[in-house]
């Protein structure tokens, strides 16, 4: 991504001369509690409004602090060298051990050389500190230390940069992980490093865990880690078996910033870049590029060890590039086999994990590739397939392929999070629930029965090419039919976002579904309040529909949900077939709001070629998308295509909701309806 976003004003000004929601300001070296104002007040006042809704909280706190200072020698007992020169016969586990010993020092940077491999029959252990400075782990060619190659504080590193960086590997069989900290682990800083699961210490069968590993199982938050930073890593799998978690993030005050970090797993499609599970927060996860074949990011998916209240709390995720791969090729298959063969290659590569999808349905559906057999590396040749190929004769196929697993980005608890001026990259995935972003409150074994999703600000991202559904929001979770409850979503906003599908695999399109088939404040048995819930001048275009996409549906478990103070306002649905739909009848609300929702708006938005004979007073219905009067519709990957011309009949009427009441249509504000364009991060 071009690093102008790393110092760009992320600013959520949908309304340009009422208010300013927040204003933003990214900082390399770290954040403060004073670099941003929220969409609410921090001082304890009630939150604003929009439509009678009200605006959730910012986060309130970020990680870490400004870049800790170098020491102003290279005097021994502040500056090691493992391997090299006054060092050469200290191990890194050892200078390590030496520099967590320290009773001050600030500043104790362990060096590692660029190109240089540094080994471990076990795991490296960021040990419990005794001093109170920050322990560098540096690449010999980081600038900080007056090396060249590596970039700079700030900017984001790419496969090119492993050269310039120290090898960390692990010669365990054990599956990793290859770095794990110990007992309140605190104040380090990792930079510059190349951390790599191989083959020969990774393992199947769901074994090939972690890259690096801070959770501890801990049950109380002070052995938690705390204050760690890594900046500027390439952290991925073994070639062969990939990893499940690249890095379990668990602490509070963690930063990840500036690194590239992949993940795959052939023994699930359940894998991770980031994973935090135990956590108070905060997190700062900036600038990065993260690919996984499940969820990239996830927050919850056990229940925590620690005690009531811990959740993780004010997380920033900024400016990062979220990628899944992608295929699309043409090939054969035979009725009753097992082998795919790929011909030719239009876009990206296969991978073991890969979901395969043919127009004719000769390949199942959730089959996926085993490993290749012949060929060129994830192109062209036979790869084998988890299950065989269906139909009365051989067929060609048109092969599009995604990584399985589940979903992009999930919450399974959290509060005070923005997740803003991010580009994410074939977003959706074939797994359940196929979407882009989802939260879901989730109570995963009935210990944590506080977890919730509050003070949500979703804006100014890109979710674009291959993707197969929107947002889908569980508002509470109440599995085992109520023995794991958990508490009530509140106070969501998705704001400025654009959805672009230009790819269909094959099946009923879901790219423009706003609320997936699990929405609910869902107590199945009557009571179950949330809400605040507000999508407001966002942008869902589908340009590869072979299916019925919906606008919005409310699942069939939201019958006796009470779902309170919903907004939808100044949004494009492009080429919607339905428009409001809520089960478990299959019923669409073409003239209100289904009765799950009390308090709703549904104002000032564009439904395009609905197939409803009415939608809801206030909004409207062009016939085709023509009649929009995008700019340049069908510009294949580019967001920049979907900004409004100046003569589209929906140029500068956006309303705004800013303390207006239910009632209210809205106040005259000048802005295009759907999204800014400007706000949005570029590929």
């Amino acid at each position: 991504m071009d690093q102008k976003w790393s110092l760009k004003r992320i600013s959520l000004v949908v309304l340009t001369f009422l208010t300013v929601l927040f204003l933003f300001q990214n900082c390399s070296s770290g954040f403060t509690s004073s670099s941003i104002t929220s969409a609410s007040t921090s001082s304890g006042t009630s939150n604003e409004m929009w439509f009678g809704a009200t605006l959730p909280t910012l986060p309130q706190q970020f990680s870490t602090t400004s870049s800790p200072p170098l020491p102003a020698n290279t005097n021994r007992g502040s500056y090691y060298t493992p391997g090299y020169g006054h060092d050469s016969s200290m191990t890194l586990q050892q200078a390590l051990n030496d520099a967590a010993s320290a009773t001050g020092n600030l500043g104790d940077v362990i060096v590692l050389q660029a190109g240089t491999t540094y080994t471990t029959s076990s795991s490296f252990t960021l040990p419990t500190r005794s001093g109170s400075g920050w322990i560098y782990i540096i690449s010999s060619d980081a600038p900080e230390i007056g090396g060249s190659g590596l970039p700079t504080a700030g900017m984001r590193v790419s496969p090119s940069d492993v050269s310039d960086m120290a090898s960390i590997r692990s010669t365990s069989t054990g599956g990793g992980p290859i770095i794990k900290r110990g007992i309140s682990a605190s104040y380090y800083r990792l930079v510059g490093l190349d951390i790599e699961l191989t083959d020969a210490n990774a393992k199947m069968n769901s074994e090939n865990f972690y890259d690096i590993n801070f959770n501890n199982k801990d049950i109380s938050p002070s052995t938690l880690a705390s204050n760690i930073t890594i900046d500027r890593c390439y952290i991925t799998g073994s070639p062969t078996y990939g990893v499940r978690h690249a890095v379990d993030m668990d602490g509070n005050f963690m930063e990840v910033v500036g690194s590239y970090i992949t993940a795959f797993d052939p023994a699930t499609g359940d894998n991770n870049a980031i994973l935090v599970i135990n956590s108070l927060g905060p997190y700062k996860i900036h600038n990065n590029y993260l690919q996984a074949g499940g969820e990239t990011t996830l927050f919850g998916g056990s229940d925590t060890t620690l005690p009531f209240p811990s959740e993780p709390s004010d997380i920033t995720i900024t400016n990062n590039d979220y990628y899944k791969p992608y295929f699309v090729g043409t090939g054969s298959v035979v009725n009753g086999s097992s082998i795919l063969t790929i011909n030719s290659v239009t876009n990206g590569f296969i991978q073991p994990t890969m979901a395969p999808k043919d127009a004719n349905s000769y390949i199942p559906a959730r089959v996926k590739i085993i490993s290749q057999l012949s060929g060129t590396p994830g192109g062209a040749g036979t790869y084998q397939m988890s299950s065989a190929a269906i139909g009365t004769t051989a067929g060609s196929v048109n092969v599009t392929a995604i990584s399985t697993g589940k979903n992009m980005v999930e919450f399974k608890t959290g509060q005070r999070v923005l997740f803003s001026s991010n580009y994410l990259t074939n977003a959706g995935a074939p797994g359940q629930p196929r979407s882009a972003f989802v939260l879901t409150s989730r109570d995963q074994a009935g210990t944590n029965p506080w977890y919730h999703l509050a003070d949500f600000t979703i804006s100014d991202n890109v979710f674009t090419n291959a993707m197969f559904g929107g947002f889908n929001v569980l508002m509470q979770d109440n599995a085992s039919m109520g023995a794991h409850d958990t508490q009530p979503a509140e106070r969501i906003l998705f704001r400025n976002n654009i959805f672009i599908q230009t790819v269909s695999d094959g099946t009923t399109s879901t790219a423009i579904s706003l609320i997936g088939s699990n929405l609910a404040g869902v107590d199945e048995h009557g009571g179950g309040n949330g809400g605040d819930l507000i999508f407001d001048h966002n942008s869902f275009i589908d340009t590869a529909s072979s299916g019925a996409p919906e606008t919005i549906w409310f699942g069939a478990g939201t019958v006796n949900m009470a779902l309170n103070n919903c907004v939808w306002s100044n949004n494009i649905f492009d080429s919607t077939q339905y428009g409001i739909g809520a089960g478990p009848t299959l019923s669409h609300f073409a003239n209100a709001i289904p009765p799950q929702c009390t308090h709703s708006v549904f104002v000032n938005n564009v439904l395009v070629g609905n197939k409803d004979s009415t939608v809801p007073a206030g909004n409207f219905k062009p016939v085709n998308d023509s009649a929009v009067g995008f700019t340049n519709y069908g510009s294949a990957t580019s967001d920049t295509g979907y900004a409004l011309s100046p003569l589209s009949l929906y140029h500068g009427i956006g309303v705004s909701g800013l303390g207006l009441p239910y009632s209210s249509s809205g106040t005259l504000d000048g802005t295009d309806i759907g999204v800014n364009i400007l706000e949005l991060p570029t590929n």
